[in-house]
């Protein structure tokens, strides 16, 4: 929650109001008390208007969240009092130049408050965009998809099946929501395999066929459209509804380990790095930097720097360096207003007992306000039996 940016507009706000109140009780003292009712009146209508933007603009610091009709009620507003800002503007210049003699009479002092009021309006408009639109994706209100599954693979990356099928797949499961994330292209130097990023030709023929599930299902089962970014692939471009950021490698010394491709190459990682501590905080740090990463809406498979460590293997996942390391990540994740996904595929493989991210560190989110959501990640129609 970015709290302390609530308090910093709050303060902004609370000075404009206290400002409009002072020039009107000028008013009563050099005028008289009729041009301060006046001057009050005519404001009431922009102050609800203000505090109506600010309202619900608070409603998306605090939260990082907000509805579609909820976005659209602010611009709404923010219209309506840029609209009478710049009448009131024009309206004072004018009767400053009609009668010099009234230069600091009501009206111009409504034009001189309302230079104050504009910058921070403008400054809420901001805030709308920064809550409504944040990176190349819209954020996602995971509080009205009913049943949903946003990570998702075809045979356009690594999956098994192709994207109608899934879809078909989920429909019969009854998911109210199917989001594709395609896996984005990748170099052919970084790849762990040939199939496991979408080719970059092929990325039209992706989005168009997703596209086209989402009218054949109109109505039935909403389909959107994203994809899923690693650090070593492809930064994406496009219309997509949401993009996942995650972390699937870390380079050392000019070569690029992988740590789900098998044991055994997580094991050549491991020794590349030194140690499993050298390595686990290399892998957050790669999380703090993604939480950063404005186009990223959700991040994928937490901890899965731990796929391979059942039993506590290579490391102890409640060793108090470990932990202060992860959760330093997750504060990052958590502040950057970013949903973490709660990924069972490893669990659906028989590789972990627990989904990611482990039940300390979900606690620890959860403690935190950090928003969730329930994943599959499914790479076959079988995810959704």
């Amino acid at each position: 929650m970015n709290i302390r940016k609530w308090f910093l507009h709050a303060a902004v706000f609370a000075v404009c109001m206290l400002l409009l109140f002072f020039v009107a009780m000028i008013n009563g003292v050099i005028y008289d008390a009729q041009a301060a009712i006046d001057l009050l009146g005519s404001f009431v209508y922009f102050a609800l208007l203000n505090v109506i933007i600010f309202a619900v603009a608070s409603i998306g610091y605090l939260f990082l969240l907000l509805p579609k009709r909820l976005r659209k009620i602010i611009w709404i507003f923010t219209g309506f009092e840029i609209i009478a800002s710049v009448v009131l503007i024009v309206w004072g210049t004018i009767s400053a130049i009609n009668a010099p003699a009234t230069f600091f009479g009501p009206e111009v002092e409504i034009f001189l408050l309302y230079m104050v009021f504009v910058p921070f309006i403008l400054h809420l408009v901001a805030v709308s965009l920064n809550v409504s639109t944040r990176g190349v994706g819209k954020v996602i209100d995971v509080t009205s998809m009913g049943k949903v599954n946003l990570h998702t693979h075809t045979t356009f990356c690594d999956g098994k099946n192709t994207a109608a099928e899934m879809a078909e797949a989920a429909f019969n499961a009854g998911y109210d929501t199917l989001g594709f994330s395609g896996h984005t292209p990748c170099s052919p130097a970084n790849l762990i395999s040939d199939s496991w990023g979408t080719k970059a030709e092929d990325m039209p023929a992706y989005i168009a066929e997703v596209k086209r599930l989402k009218e054949e299902y109109s109505g039935r089962m909403e389909v959107l459209c994203g994809v899923e970014w690693d650090a070593f692939s492809d930064i994406p471009s496009g219309d997509f509804d949401y993009v996942i950021g995650s972390v699937h490698g870390l380079e050392k010394d000019g070569k690029i380990y992988w740590i789900d491709i098998s044991k055994e190459h997580f094991e050549e990682m491991l020794e590349a790095f030194g140690s499993a501590e050298q390595l686990v905080k290399k892998y957050y740090a790669e999380y703090k930097k993604l939480a950063k990463k404005q186009f990223v809406d959700i991040t994928g498979h937490f901890d899965l720097i731990a796929l391979w460590n059942r039993g506590n293997k290579y490391f102890d996942e409640e060793a108090a360096w470990y932990i202060a390391t992860a959760v330093e990540a997750a504060d990052a994740v958590i502040a950057s207003g970013k949903i973490i996904e709660i990924n069972s595929n490893a669990v659906f493989k028989g590789l972990r007992d627990e989904p990611y991210p482990a039940p300390l560190l979900l606690e620890h989110i959860r403690s935190k306000g950090g928003k969730t959501i329930e994943s599959l990640d499914a790479h076959g129609i079988e995810r959704f039996g």
